[in-house]
């Protein structure tokens, strides 16, 4: 089923029995919220989320009725491949089972070829449906924005969207993240949103990391961040906790985990891969003391120095980091 489809879908008296969602995080999660906020508001509800989720609990919780005969709900987020006849076997027992509903958001990476067959026997949504979500273009994401904001009670316009999903390197995940900042503010004027939004530049940090590693010039992507701050100290703890970040993918490639072991969140799938990527282009652990080293004492010497200029010493250490610790 196609999005419009879905949203169409969504609009009818009787609630859709199950979604199966996957495709770009942010509109996955949309998505998500509107078809759960279609659903009966009384429902027994049951979250099996990653490694929690086991066919036993979930269909014993489809399948069963509640101690008050109200509905069953089951929500189930994975980024692990499930096979399709237990897929196929959960929407069976829904089928049978009137007042049970389910929301599955799969992450897998083999949801192209696993979920095609759904999608052919969905039946135009009788029961269930099947979506995949495209990432949007900037139009639709801006519109996404204002529609999301207007939900919110702000008052955003068409060029304070755009210039939230510009500082947020076009991803409308973090966007979305940044309008709950500005939820406790009266206004959201663009100084506004530069100061509690991504002005920090992470897309840059990470563009500027990625030049490094790669050997290319790399005084642009600089550049860019000096744009956003002025404050050569707050570039430096960025580039900081964005080389922190690339270490935790590096630990969870070495020791066979993911990184959200160590994050202690899970960034959408795309920027995973992104920083996955960047992280296997370093060597060893020994690549990574001196470079945490270097880093730490150009903060110290930051912090005690009054001297105002400070852009040289930043420059040259990212000369030193491409030329010899990369």
């Amino acid at each position: 089923m196609k999005q419009w489809e879905f949203e169409s879908r969504l609009t009818r008296p009787a609630p859709l029995r199950a979604a199966i969602l996957w495709g770009d995080p942010s509109l996955v999660e949309i998505y998500a919220q509107r078809y759960l906020a279609s659903l009966p508001s009384d429902l027994s509800v049951a979250k099996l989320y990653y490694d929690e989720f086991n066919f036993d609990a979930a269909h014993s919780h489809i399948a069963s009725i509640g101690l008050f005969n109200e509905g069953a709900l089951l929500i189930v987020r994975t980024d692990k491949k499930i096979d399709s006849k237990v897929i196929a076997s959960l929407l069976e027992t829904i089928g049978k089972n009137r007042s049970s509903y389910m929301l599955l958001i799969y992450e897998a990476d083999d949801a192209k070829t696993k979920l095609a067959a759904l999608e052919r026997g969905e039946k135009g949504g009788e029961v269930y449906a099947t979506v995949r979500f495209y990432p949007p273009k900037v139009g639709e994401a801006v519109k996404t924005l204002l529609g999301e904001a207007a939900k919110r009670g702000l008052e955003l316009g068409d060029a304070q969207a755009r210039h939230l999903l510009k500082i947020n390197d076009n991803n409308l995940s973090f966007a979305l993240s940044d309008l709950g900042k500005l939820e406790i503010y009266d206004q959201t004027g663009s100084a506004l949103i530069d100061l509690v939004g991504a002005g920090y530049g992470e897309g840059d940090c990470f563009r500027l990391i990625a030049a490094l590693l790669d050997k290319q010039p790399f005084y642009d992507e600089l550049e860019r961040l000096l744009l956003q701050t002025d404050n050569e100290m707050e570039i430096l703890l960025e580039i900081i906790r964005a080389f922190r970040q690339l270490f935790a993918f590096f630990c969870a490639g070495r020791l066979g985990k993911e990184a959200r072991d160590f994050l202690g969140y899970a960034l959408p799938k795309d920027i995973d891969q992104s920083r996955r990527n960047l992280a296997y282009k370093f060597r060893n652990a020994a690549q990574w003391t001196r470079i945490f080293e270097a880093l730490s004492a150009l903060e110290l010497s930051f912090k005690q120095s009054d001297a105002k200029e400070k852009r040289a010493p930043l420059y040259a250490l990212l000369i030193r980091f491409q030329t010899t610790l990369l």
